[in-house]
């Protein structure tokens, strides 16, 4: 099976592979790269149904985007390398970081979240009902109240019919990794793996998408994370929507410059 769509920019090491959100492709990366590529070789792609990567629905979905990014990291030799996930790319690269430990040299979670369980037999993600359009607030209250004119354009250009699609299809299979996946996989990266989470808003099925606007919260997900990963760092950066390394992509590539910078070096 080929390879999905992917840029390769920069050179250094670690090389650190970006993992878009659903719906989207890896130009929500545009603004971050350049912070990145002068100290390390950046990977970004495309993840299979999304962007320039056609694939069938049966192919798209969070093990096999998993494998993807484990064979685009052996393939292309940057192993081990730092896997950044951006939402639903949280999953995929702590997925991948699982399968691969050897080949991952850190994990970056970017504004990732935990849908929990259904409150009633009916509430399910599947395509069609209750539970999937408030799991699909409006596009302005997924971006946030921060986000300037260009972000919110450049966020729907990257948006296909394909893609959304792909996440309709997905929806259900999603809400099971959370519900029955989520804790197994995080609790399993090895406890010598680093970990940082970049969080700016919370949601989850009963929860409409909220900005964080202090340092000092903390919301269920990044308990969650602390809980199943005791030595994960979490960094709030407040006053951003969920694209945040698109609206303050120099604050984010501080946090993950700061963070690389204390990893261990062999």
């Amino acid at each position: 099976m080929a390879l999905p769509f992917h840029l390769i920019e920069g050179d250094g090491a670690p090389a650190l592979v970006l993992v878009h959100a659903a719906m989207c492709d890896h130009s929500n990366w545009d603004r971050l790269t350049p912070y990145l590529t002068d100290r390390h070789r950046v990977l970004r792609l495309d993840m299979r149904g999304h962007g320039r990567s056609e694939a069938p629905l049966d192919q798209c979905h969070i093990a096999g985007w998993a494998g993807d990014i484990n064979s685009l990291v052996e393939q292309s030799g940057l192993g081990p390398a730092i896997l950044v996930g951006h939402s639903l790319g949280c999953r995929v690269v702590a997925q991948a970081a699982a399968q691969q430990p050897d080949a991952t040299a850190a994990v970056i979670l970017i504004d990732g979240s935990r849908i929990g369980p259904p409150t009633r037999e009916t509430d399910t993600m599947a395509p069609g009902n209750g539970s999937l359009a408030r799991a699909r607030t409006s596009f302005d209250s997924m971006i946030g109240p921060f986000a300037d004119e260009a972000v919110r354009r450049d966020v729907r250009q990257s948006m296909s019919p394909i893609s959304r699609a792909v996440f309709a299809a997905n929806g259900a299979r999603i809400a099971d990794w959370d519900v029955n996946r989520a804790e197994a996989v995080f609790s399993s990266l090895p406890a010598d793996l680093p970990l940082l989470a970049i969080q700016s808003t919370f949601h989850d099925r009963d929860t409409p998408r909220y900005s964080l606007r202090s340092h000092e919260e903390s919301t269920p997900f990044t308990d969650f994370l602390r809980r199943t990963v005791p030595h994960a760092e979490i960094a709030i950066l407040p006053d951003a929507g969920h694209f945040n390394m698109m609206e303050k992509p120099a604050e984010v590539a501080a946090l993950m410059s700061d963070f690389i910078g204390r990893l261990p070096v062999d």
